[in-house]
């Protein structure tokens, strides 16, 4: 349970930390940052114990076995009686000295997870399972146990090994200053190469198979990840990551990065084609970190219109970090800036179909239609975990909805980037726009949602019906009716068709930005509301 409750915010703030590093950290996944620091205590604090023993306590008890015992002068035959007897008490006191027990160090990696979890969030408060269960804050209680072992150290107490428990403390303490500096120096050494210039791209070579060569100096057995990009003069960080807080953001060709390749002998010479690739993109939250947040997501590279992400997902992501750190918004985006980063929880449901996106706000969750690979919701949901966590018992909820084949990649990416969710319940699930009924989960919703947020769902005409059937009803939930977000760049001038239906249920739309997006035209960024008298 220690593990479980420490371990987690001790996890959290390592992933936070390695954000910070640039570039960014190219990891399947952070746990392997949180075992490393978690077995490396276990080892100190074992090291420590058995320091301690070696130098102190071995010695001790070698002296006490080796010392000659001085038998009493028997003057008289119960004077004797007494000698024998107190030289047996003594033989029978040094065969019973307390051995020097073994120390794995477990408990001592659980004491630098706690120490670790207090000095990263100061503010936080602990209570016991059992009374008195009043909560203390955590720095105050980590104290008071270090306080305690100090104590038991010193007067030899050996219901715990309290040489292990500090030792553990220590490591603790030591890696919140060094550690995560020390981390991303190594990890990043030799990782990536001198970005060199591979081609030109011209529209007419664009599909042409382009040979890469093996890195220099690659090893059998290493695995390395192929970078493309565009940036050669600019710093690491940049050439590997995508701005959304830049405005402009879309206008240079996406850094895109390949899933491992593996060198050696038995590798083949032409494997599989790789079907995945990753994206690395960096926001800027009004409140957060100077260095930003990092959400890395995986994208499919197959025809499937799903599994990718879009020109109006981009943008709309791009505008919602805008938004965030503006002061001078009025109308009705203030008051969709009031609803969407209120510190209130909120519910958002983003609606899908293929590849587009609905995010939806309700009174304590969020839910979202369409999600592609979930750019947009997770985007807005690290964007929200800067701010002011809910109150006790109460979280946000992003609900990201698509056809069934989408889900387990949105799962993937939610995981992986679980670190900038801890005030957020992340759900992926089914909504298909063509079944008559809602499905069940949206029950869990009976109050409906705060405000539902749209990107490329204008793709397909044809859809627009059902589209605009299952909107009709989410607006409808509760009592009050949401906000609508819309992310919207024309293909074709009958996709404005949709904002005449729409008008049919009551829902009016209005233009309140742009994002220039990847080229033709514009990211539009539109809100909408629920003529009540409609």
């Amino acid at each position: 349970m220690a593990l479980e409750s420490f371990g987690s915010a001790a996890y959290i703030y390592l992933v936070k930390e390695q954000d910070k590093a640039a570039p960014a950290q190219l990891e399947v996944s952070s746990a392997w940052h949180f075992l490393a620091f978690f077995v490396s205590a276990g080892l100190f604090s074992g090291l420590v114990s058995h320091v301690v023993a070696t130098k102190f306590m071995y010695p001790r008890m070698v002296a006490r076995f080796s010392a000659p015992s001085v038998p009493m002068k028997a003057d008289t035959w119960a004077s004797a009686v007494a000698s024998s007897s107190a030289s047996a008490a003594s033989a029978a006191k040094t065969a019973v000295f307390k051995p020097i027990l073994p120390s794995l160090g477990a408990s001592g990696a659980i004491y630098a997870s706690v120490t670790l979890t207090a000095l990263a969030f100061p503010d936080s408060q602990v209570s016991l399972i059992i009374p008195p269960s009043y909560p203390i804050d955590i720095q105050t209680g980590v104290g008071a146990l270090v306080l305690l072992d100090m104590i038991g150290a010193a007067r030899g107490w050996r219901f715990f090994d309290h040489w292990a428990h500090l030792g553990g403390a220590a490591f603790g303490a030591a890696y919140y200053y060094y550690g995560p500096e020390l981390w991303n120096g190594s990890a990043n050494r030799n990782i990536i190469n001198k970005p060199s210039k591979l081609t030109t791209w011209r529209q007419a070579t664009a599909y042409k198979e382009i040979p890469v060569p093996p890195p220099p100096g690659v090893r059998d057995g290493q695995s390395w990840c192929l970078i493309l990009g565009t940036r050669l003069t600019t710093a690491a960080d940049e050439f590997l990551t995508i701005d959304l807080s830049n405005e402009n953001v879309g206008q240079d060709v996406f850094p895109v990065i390949s899933m491992p390749i593996h060198f050696g002998p038995r590798a083949a010479k032409k494997g599989p084609k790789q079907e995945k690739i990753e994206r690395i993109y960096r926001l800027q939250p009004k409140d957060g970190e100077d260095t930003g947040i990092t959400l890395k997501l995986t994208e499919q590279t197959s025809f499937d219109l799903d599994k990718k992400v879009w020109d109006s997902g981009i943008g709309l992501s791009s505008w919602l970090v805008g938004l965030e750190q503006s002061t001078h918004a009025e109308g009705l985006v203030l008051k969709l800036k009031d609803v969407i980063f209120s510190p209130q929880p909120r519910n958002i449901l983003e609606l899908g179909k293929a590849f587009s996106l609905i995010l939806c706000f309700a009174a304590t969750q969020y839910d979202r239609l369409g999600t592609g690979i979930g750019v947009v919701g997770l985007s807005l949901a690290a964007l929200r975990s800067t701010r002011s966590p809910p109150s006790e018992g109460t979280q946000d909820r992003i609900i990201a909805t698509d056809l069934e084949t989408a889900i387990p990649l949105i799962e993937h990416n939610v995981a992986v980037n679980a670190a900038h969710l801890q005030n957020t319940r992340f759900q992926a699930a089914v909504l298909d726009w063509d079944d008559d009924t809602l499905p069940d989960f949206v029950q869990e919703f009976p109050e409906g949602f705060d405000a539902i947020i749209m990107a490329d769902v204008t793709y397909n005409t044809a859809s627009f019906p059902s589209l605009v059937h299952t909107l009709s009803k989410l607006v409808k939930l509760g009592k009050e009716p949401p906000l609508v977000l819309l992310g919207y760049k024309e293909r074709d001038s009958a996709e404005r068709s949709l904002w005449d239906l729409v008008c049919d249920f009551g829902l009016s739309l209005k233009k309140v930005g742009t994002s220039p997006g990847a080229g033709g035209a514009p990211v539009e960024i539109w809100v909408g509301e629920i003529n009540p008298n409609k």
